[in-house]
């Protein structure tokens, strides 16, 4: 999997993204459709228990990987205004490979 975005805190990523990025928290579909809209950045959230990871769907392969059926742990689904170019966000801080 490709780059996560670090809020600096173990829980509370999607809330952050609101917050400080003026993300919001959406279902699978919406999410799914950011995927492609080159001004809209598609992270998801993953729940790994003692931490929280948000990954950058920055295409579709990507955006499964992250998805996957059998993978039981929590998601939340977001996007934020952004652009992105060849799966690397523009002007993002604290996104890491």
């Amino acid at each position: 999997m490709g780059y996560y975005l670090n809020s600096g805190e173990a829980h509370g990523k999607a809330e952050w993204l609101v917050k400080e990025h003026g993300g919001k928290i959406v279902n699978k579909t919406e999410a799914q459709l950011a995927v492609s809209n080159p001004s809209l950045a598609a992270v998801i959230v993953i729940n790994n228990g003692p931490f929280e990871a948000a990954g950058f769907a920055y295409d579709m392969d990507e955006f499964e990987a992250f998805t996957e059926p059998q993978d039981i742990r929590s998601l939340d689904w977001t996007h934020f205004p952004a652009r992105h170019k060849k799966g690397q966000l523009v002007g993002v801080l604290n996104c890491v490979e």
